[in-house]
């Protein structure tokens, strides 16, 4: 009889003690620099690490186990500074990551500079929750393969499901340069967004049709649409934000990645007779719906392979039309919702493709 009562008298005491606890966490998360983010060691830092603790582990004579231990010091410092990263990797590295219902590119050049398109937005419509694709997705995967700056952030529109997670990747990863073209529409995500372009003085780029920007060494990401003057657009296209979306022409070494935002057809029609580019990669425009992709559209670009950037609770995406049009032309399909994130590289004139579940794929160029 004594332990129960015993038990709800401290009961409350110990709640009380919890509850501190907790709340003392909350407060020292709270204040900066009480936390850091570190990026994943590669494979290779992780082996030279072990061999200096096995070095020292072994009974050598003095005048060997230094100069050993020595060198494999100077290996770990060289990877962790990058010094050896381009000779190690020299792949166009492109990644479609599966954040739901949105957009968010990855691309690693050859000589590696890192660029980020679009951030995802939302987890679904209607949810709630504390969910944060930028915290919860894209920052994770960015510190797991070891990126620690980003040289380029690109928002293609000012759209939430695209801009959304770039918020805590601003707030959480140094950043060197921003490049958008001007909304219609200002949101409370777009303005949260160049708060922290202003704050943290990122170099803020405005992009247009003609603008050719040096992503790395022999790398271009090419603006191809919109046009300088944003009226052009209110006057010729459909109203709404999707129309201001960037066009992006990724090259590298004889091949190119198309970004189409959430494109839609009336621009199609526009660009398609004057497009003498070939593309190898397309990113299907607006998640796949059938306001974009037409057939004059996906007959001079002509891609191998084609991805679509959709979630689950899809809103009737992607189009069955959009999806015949594409295997009329005997285009590869991938999409996050079924094949998960999908990633690219490309390397002596073949791409490889993966995606998180299914076998390695060659594409020639």
């Amino acid at each position: 009889m004594l332990i129960p009562v015993l038990g709800r008298l401290l009961a409350p005491l110990l709640k009380l003690l919890c509850a501190l606890l907790i709340k003392g966490n909350e407060l020292f998360v709270a204040l900066p620099w009480t936390f850091i983010r570190v990026v994943s060691p590669s494979l290779i830092f992780m082996v030279c690490y072990y061999l200096v603790f096995w070095f020292l582990s072994q009974d050598r004579p003095l005048g060997m186990r230094y100069p050993l231990l020595w060198c494999c010091g100077l290996v770990i410092a060289a990877l962790a500074l990058g010094i050896f990263a381009p000779v190690i990797n020299n792949d166009l590295y492109v990644v479609f990551l599966d954040v739901g219902q949105g957009d968010c590119v990855y691309i690693r050049t050859p000589d590696e500079k890192h660029v980020l398109i679009d951030g995802g937005g939302k987890h679904s419509s209607g949810y709630s929750g504390t969910f944060d694709v930028g915290e919860d997705v894209v920052v994770p995967f960015l510190l797991k393969n070891g990126v620690w700056c980003l040289d380029l952030v690109v928002m293609s529109h000012a759209h939430d499901d695209h801009i959304e997670g770039l918020i805590s990747v601003l707030d959480s990863i140094p950043v060197r340069a921003f490049m958008e073209y001007p909304p219609g529409e200002y949101s409370e995500n777009y303005a949260r967004l160049k708060e922290l372009v202003a704050k943290n003085g990122i170099r803020n780029i405005y992009a247009y049709e003609g603008l050719s920007y040096r992503v790395g060494e022999d790398v271009w990401l090419d603006v191809m649409y919109p046009p300088k003057e944003p009226g052009k657009v209110q006057t010729y296209f459909s109203r709404g934000d999707n129309n201001r979306s960037l066009l992006l022409l990724l090259r590298c070494k004889g091949t190119s990645v198309l970004f189409t935002g959430d494109m839609e057809a009336d621009v199609e029609k526009y660009l398609a007779p004057e497009w003498n580019y070939c593309v190898d990669v397309l990113k299907v425009a607006h998640h796949g719906s059938n306001t974009s992709s037409t057939d004059e559209w996906l007959e001079a670009l002509n891609p191998q392979l084609a991805v679509i950037q959709v979630g689950k609770n899809n809103f009737g995406h992607p189009h069955p039309h959009v999806l015949q049009r594409l295997e009329e032309r005997g285009v590869l399909v991938l999409r996050n919702d079924h094949h998960g994130a999908v990633t690219a590289s490309y390397r002596n004139g073949r791409w490889c493709v993966r995606a998180m579940d299914s076998e390695l794929l060659n594409i020639e160029d």
